[in-house]
């Protein structure tokens, strides 16, 4: 049984809803903003009194046809896979898919421009904007 009060709190939570939308649009609106300043100044960070401001490109995905050809090399293509920089297909209990691990496969640029080149262009990346209160000193209170 619906209640007077009952309708009084779906609409007040609908309105909630409604709100919030509002203000995820408007934070993805203004993070978009703020981002293509970023990017058209080549800034990675921004100094602002209260905020620690950060443009980062962390890797999203990979291009595995590009990479992929630094596996057939006969100076590095074993060292890729004993290194740990790359994980072949294989089967545990459920199959596991490739996956390539840059922190280990950007040590192995130093074999060459072109590997590294190769590697640089193999990272699919996106934009991650972080802005978080700066951590107040002692006697700043």
């Amino acid at each position: 049984m619906m209640t007077e009060s009952t309708n009084d709190l779906i609409n007040e939570l609908a309105n909630l809803k409604s709100i919030l939308q509002t203000l995820r649009d408007e934070i993805s609106q203004k993070e978009f903003e703020l981002i293509q300043r970023m990017t058209q100044d080549g800034a990675t960070a921004i100094f602002h009194p209260e905020y620690e401001v950060k443009l980062t490109h962390p890797i999203k995905d990979v291009n595995d046809t590009i990479l992929r050809p630094l596996l057939e090399r006969e100076d590095i293509g074993d060292l890729i896979i004993d290194e740990g920089a790359y994980i072949p297909p294989h089967k545990k209990e459920i199959e596991v898919k490739a996956k390539w691990d840059f922190v280990k496969l950007n040590k192995l640029k130093k074999y060459g421009t072109d590997v590294a080149a190769i590697i640089e262009s193999g990272k699919i990346t996106t934009d991650k904007l972080t802005i978080k209160p700066k951590k107040k000193k002692r006697g700043d209170e």
